[in-house]
């Protein structure tokens, strides 16, 4: 298997994607996502783990947080001064390895060294979304 088609796997089998895609539109969106740097996957065989973020500007985290048809597809995604988590996916049976969380954590902060703010998000089922927040201090 690709990468796209194990991205594909894992969009369909999940909860939280609330928006669905046909095969062609996410394969289009992985792709890019991929090729602007804004999706870090580790792969061994199959799809390991995946984090997806956007570097985005105050204006952009705005519509982010008010308006459902935000799209990191048209928008620049890639020099803004906020990271904002998209997603995080991390495969069961890897789930608690600690090797794998801090290769994964390091390989995103390398990424993101310039950020001011690294905000995500935390779904869980049947209970509100929470945001969190990392400011660094300089």
């Amino acid at each position: 298997m690709d990468i796209l088609s194990e991205l594909r796997k894992v969009y369909n089998q999940e909860w939280w994607h609330t928006v669905k895609l046909d095969r062609e539109e996410l394969d289009k969106y992985h792709a890019k996502m991929i090729n602007k740097g804004n999706l870090l996957y580790v792969w061994d065989n199959g799809l390991v783990a995946y984090i997806e973020y956007w570097r985005i500007n105050k204006e952009q985290l705005d519509q982010i947080l008010v308006d459902d048809k935000w799209s990191a597809f048209n928008e620049n995604t890639t020099t803004g001064d906020i990271c904002y988590v998209a997603n995080i996916w991390i495969s069961p049976k890897y789930r608690g390895d600690r090797m794998l969380d801090r290769n994964l954590k390091n390989l995103f902060l390398c990424r993101n060294k310039n950020a001011k703010m690294i905000i995500w998000e935390r779904h869980k089922k049947n209970k509100t979304m929470k945001l969190f927040t990392h400011i660094r201090r300089y």
